[in-house]
């Protein structure tokens, strides 16, 4: 089933950095909540795939959550964040794709299950006694 709303058409993507307030996202002395602004928001499936990626992200909307980390190390990291995004893109559309098969099969069994009532409601009315 395709999004409505063109998800499936932008890449998700890292955008940039959203600076961390120091006085207020201290994770005391491991650092800080650091948010990463992303291309679109995220599908519901490549929000439930986040945690499975890399554990510790959590995301909403268009934002990527790091906690416990400093600036210098989402520095250091920007490959493997990136391609950590790249995973859950991917894990989210394969989950979509199986979730759509899901749906098709429900569907279809729906049909036959109507289809097979309609052929034995025809039956029974052609059978008569005498």
């Amino acid at each position: 089933m395709a999004s409505s709303d063109n998800t499936d058409l932008i890449p998700l993507k890292i955008l940039r950095v959203l600076p961390p307030d120091p006085n207020g996202t201290s994770d005391g002395a491991s650092g800080y909540t650091v948010l990463l602004e992303l291309s679109r928001n995220v599908t519901e499936f490549e929000r439930s795939e986040a945690p499975s990626v890399r554990p510790g992200l959590r995301v909403y909307r268009s934002t990527l959550e790091l906690t416990g980390v400093t600036l210098e190390a989402v520095q250091d990291q920007t490959s493997q964040l990136s391609a950590a995004v790249t995973r859950i893109e991917e894990a989210g559309r394969k989950e979509s794709a199986l979730a759509d098969a899901r749906r098709e099969g429900r569907r279809r069994e729906e049909l036959a299950r109507a289809n097979e009532t309609e052929r034995l409601a025809k039956l029974a009315a052609e059978i008569t006694f005498d």
